[in-house]
């Protein structure tokens, strides 16, 4: 992971790099260490929901596809 996410590090880097600051100034390790930890963690958190993909697409399709069944059989009912 660390070895794909360096050019989004390097990105996050010159983004919130304030200009003039020394490369270890408090600021600039504080930055690094929150933004680094967020992208991990929301990483992380995505890797974790993979296998469960299945899973949300097909509650998805069903909460999306429940009001046209309910709602088209009752019309046809009535129609006919």
């Amino acid at each position: 992971m660390q070895i794909y996410g360096s050019p989004i590090y390097e990105f996050m880097d010159t983004y919130f790099l304030k200009k003039g600051s020394h490369e270890w100034s408090f600021h600039i390790v504080l930055v690094r260490f929150i933004t680094r930890t967020t992208y991990m963690a929301i990483s992380t958190f995505l890797g974790a929901l993979l296998p469960f993909f299945g899973d949300f697409v097909a509650l998805t399709g069903t909460l999306a596809a429940f009001p046209l069944e309910a709602a088209l059989v009752h019309h046809m009912y009535i129609k006919v």
